[in-house]
């Protein structure tokens, strides 16, 4: 299989280079990398690597992971012979073995992808790159998710143990491989005006829909060094990024619910207005979280990131 690894970054140089390093040792095809933008040396550093293998798509503005696989996936279609791409941060990497892995997967037409076990460094479970099952789809998994809450549609722990390849519904952009041919034939592109947050599940819920399986495989391993949430509590740092999770949450939730949505989204909305209680600048947040529950509602993506950082100013 003709594979490409699409990388996308932003001012994270010292995880690019380890990034890069084990991406490499995996013998993919090529490797891309979407550079957002970044000025902390990641342009030049870029320029001194010495391998065919890799290219550079150097973007003139941030334009986030959404924006930063939407170019990304753009270009392997436009200028590679690649059957697959695998699509990952620049803070994420894969495993040892993670490539070879895939490779010796069967081939069906029916699959559209496959997402990996993503683990932090410490080896639990990435938690925001856990797969999950949409619950709407039945009336059994809808009171599943009732009764269990998150846990109730994503996938639990003994997937990751276990030898057997299983259906998901929605996984995120790290470590997921996808068939280049049904991009381009098919799905298309990432919603780049989502910016960050949830164009993943969007974008995975749009190929189980369409009809192709993803498939959640626990023996590709990709290892996921990220951290947003403080302390395990619902506090982002930074503000802005409760901004892009609250609105874009509201789009996937509207497709995932569709007649469902507002016995969805109100407790949501509640949930995320009394989250305050964690912030120490509580009018900030609920500032933020306001005008990103009626963007969300409304259908507004047009604001910009600059704007959206100074609103979280405020």
């Amino acid at each position: 299989m003709r594979l490409y690894a699409v990388i996308v970054t932003f001012n994270r140089l010292k995880r690019l280079k380890k990034t890069l390093e084990m991406t490499l040792a995996e013998n993919p095809e090529g490797v891309l990398v979407v550079n957002n933008a970044s000025t902390d040396g990641t342009t030049e550093w870029l320029c001194s690597v010495k391998d065919q293998r890799l290219k550079v798509l150097n973007l003139s503005e941030n334009k986030g992971g959404a924006g930063g696989f939407h170019a990304g996936f753009k270009w392997i279609v436009e200028n590679t012979d690649a059957e697959w791409l695998v699509c990952y941060d620049d803070d994420a990497y894969p495993k040892t073995g993670a490539f070879s892995a895939f490779e010796k997967l069967p081939d069906s037409m029916q699959i559209g992808g496959i997402a990996a076990a993503v683990y932090l460094p410490d080896g639990q479970v990435a938690e925001m790159n856990r797969p999950s099952i949409n619950p709407f789809t039945n009336i059994k998994t809808l009171l599943t998710a009732a009764v269990g809450g998150r846990m109730g549609f994503h996938i639990a722990d003994d997937w990751y143990r276990s030898k057997v390849n299983k259906k998901i519904d929605q996984s995120s952009f790290v470590g997921l491989f996808l068939r280049v041919s049904l991009i381009k034939d098919k799905w298309g592109y990432p919603d780049e005006k989502l910016f960050i947050y949830a164009d993943d599940m969007i974008y995975t819920n749009q190929i189980t829909r369409s009809g192709y399986d993803i498939l959640f495989v626990p023996k590709i391993e990709f290892v996921h060094d990220c951290v947003t949430l403080v302390q395990q509590k619902a506090v982002y740092n930074p503000l802005w990024k409760a901004f892009y999770t609250y609105r874009n949450g509201l789009k996937l939730y509207r497709i995932m619910a569709g007649r469902l949505f507002w016995l969805v989204v109100l407790p949501k909305i509640v949930a995320w207005i009394l989250n305050a209680r964690h912030y120490e600048n509580k009018k900030a947040y609920l500032k933020v979280s306001f005008i990103a529950i009626l963007d969300g509602l409304n259908g507004r993506f047009d604001r910009s990131h600059i704007e959206i950082i100074k609103i979280s100013q405020c």
